[in-house]
């Protein structure tokens, strides 16, 4: 039962084709992040300005804090720009919006 509902979850077919590095990297973030939510403390979710030092002395923190952030993968619309700014970027001669994949993609010179 719990493997069909696996199947269902969003990120099922993604997470079936990682590689063994991939795999074994998302286990150790996964390690990582559960020494801070705990069944029964997760830092997390107490006050932000409390916690924050704990959670940036963190090897978790540290390791995030670390990679490259090419894109922005999660936003509330409330926080978001309105559409129309979206819109306005496909007017620069770099930008185009990928109406078959649904993403905005920057077009470099040939590297």
């Amino acid at each position: 039962m719990i493997a069909e509902e696996r199947k269902l979850h969003f990120s099922y077919e993604e997470y079936e084709n990682l590689t063994d590095i991939e795999r074994a990297a998302d286990a150790n973030l996964t390690k990582l992040r559960n020494q801070l939510a705990t069944p029964l403390y997760n830092v997390v979710l107490q006050n932000f300005y409390k916690v924050k030092p704990i959670i940036e002395a963190h090897k978790l923190y540290q390791v995030l804090d670390s990679m490259p952030k090419g894109a922005l993968h999660h936003i509330h619309t409330t926080a978001s720009p309105q559409v129309e700014e979206y819109i306005k970027l496909t007017y620069d001669p770099v930008v185009a919006y990928n109406e078959r994949e649904g993403l905005f993609k920057v077009l470099l010179g040939k590297e």
